[in-house]
């Protein structure tokens, strides 16, 4: 018997290039996706380096007018009848029964979070308002005749008329209709 080695028996000696080349290929589906990552990123900061113009006055009032809404939220977060007040004008500011449901809610209700979300608004004939359509969400903790502690969750749908006042002058709440959120009646809900 002889001891010879046939040629295909013997394995070939992997080389330096092969084992990179493996390397390579492993990686090549991560590289891939960091190659479209950065080239997302390269499309999105490119494309929002346009020239930044600044609002005109006309444009500030009507955000101002929109941004309403959380400013009455942190009006009723700092959980004073006054600091909502000075965001109502005429003709509801001058109905008594707005400070009466202002007054109760609050001396009922602490911690107030109110989110009012603006879903749409047209500039009413005059040019001088704009009518939104918007949803409202009111969660607190009662005090109170209530029980202390129990959880005050209520939601809402209202129209909201706001007048435009030229920059920097502040908007103001005209009108509200439907579920209002100044005289809404005060039902602990219980948690959970």
């Amino acid at each position: 018997m002889t001891n010879c080695k046939d040629g295909m028996d013997e394995l070939p000696e992997p080389s330096e290039g092969r084992f990179f080349l493996r390397i390579f290929k492993s990686f090549r589906p991560f590289l891939a996706v960091a190659g479209l990552t950065l080239a997302g990123a390269m499309l999105v900061f490119l494309g929002g380096c346009g020239e930044v113009k600044p609002l005109t006055p006309e444009q500030q009032s009507f955000m101002s007018a929109w941004k309403i809404g959380k400013d009455l939220g942190k009006a009723f977060a700092q959980g004073s009848p006054e600091a909502v007040e000075s965001f109502l004008g005429s003709p509801l500011s001058d109905d008594p029964k707005t400070h009466a449901g202002l007054v109760g809610i609050f001396a009922v209700l602490d911690k107030i979070d109110l989110r009012i979300v603006m879903d749409s608004g047209t500039v009413d004939e005059t040019g001088h308002s704009i009518v939104f359509h918007g949803h409202w969400t009111m969660a607190a903790i009662s005090k109170g005749p209530l029980k202390p502690g129990t959880r005050y969750f209520q939601t809402g749908e209202a129209r909201l008329v706001v007048a435009i006042r030229k920059s920097p002058g502040k908007p103001k709440l005209l009108s509200l209709t439907g579920d209002t959120f100044l005289r809404t009646s005060i039902a602990a809900k219980p948690p959970g």
